[in-house]
């Protein structure tokens, strides 16, 4: 009898090891089946944010294909859908600053062209004026010089051609 009770002890252990196997193998299973499910959940949309990541370094912003599955991947969109947002603004915000710059170096050239115009134009106004003058100084003294010398026939066509030519500057002033 004991005999036979050893046997079905055996046998018990035996089947309560076969059994505990089989449910560890089966807890495992359903372990590993819900760490594999858990992962792919957590995997995708952080694959998903990677791949809009790289389609904002490219100039993409298209930012609605992330899968909001939780609180923290709801987060991470959010944020990353902000950034991608601020992104543009500063682009558009670079390009028009880019603009606006180019305007106003165009102006200030076209200004510093208009001055320099102004300039030149008063220059050559006042050389207008200098020549005239030089020209009837330059007379007067040869007709002193003449009269000093007693060469009365030179001083008066000098001062002639002085009055000739004073009037001609005259009547070019008047148009």
């Amino acid at each position: 009898n004991m005999e036979l009770q050893n046997e079905k002890l055996r046998k018990s252990k035996q089947y309560s090891i076969y059994t505990l196997f089989l449910f560890t193998i089966i807890f495992l299973s359903f372990l590993f089946y819900y760490i594999r499910l858990t992962r792919r959940e957590i995997e995708q949309p952080l694959n998903e944010i990677e791949e809009n990541i790289n389609k904002i370094k490219e100039g993409t912003y298209d930012l609605t294909k992330i899968s909001n599955t939780n609180k923290e991947m709801y987060a991470i969109c959010n944020a990353l859908e902000e950034m991608a947002n601020m992104v543009q603004k500063e682009i558009a915000m670079t390009k028009e600053n880019a603009v606006l710059e180019k305007k106003l170096l165009l102006m200030e050239n076209d200004n510093l062209r208009k001055e320099e115009q102004l300039l030149l134009s008063e220059m050559k106004m006042l050389q207008n004026q200098i020549n005239p003058h030089f020209l009837f100084n330059a007379l007067e003294s040869i007709r002193m010089r003449s009269l000093l010398k007693e060469e009365n026939e030179t001083a008066d066509m000098v001062e002639k051609l002085a009055i000739m030519q004073r009037q001609y500057v005259d009547w070019g002033n008047d148009s």
